[in-house]
């Protein structure tokens, strides 16, 4: 199987939106080391479920 999360959903999708979410309280994340292992499982809806979270409405306190 292959993974259906990349580096670069990490770097430009993911850490970007959990930094967004910690700022208000001054902390901040930092990708040191990816490790790529084989997926436990690729959802046949992955596009979806990255979409949805990708772009969930949030409050923006």
């Amino acid at each position: 199987m292959t993974s259906w999360l990349r580096s670069a959903d990490i770097d430009n999708i993911v850490l970007p939106e959990v930094n967004r979410v910690w700022a208000p309280a001054n902390i901040f994340f930092v990708k040191e080391k990816l490790l790529i292992e084989a997926a436990a499982l690729k959802p046949p809806n992955s596009k979806q479920l990255i979409s949805g979270i990708a772009n969930a409405r949030r409050d923006a306190r």
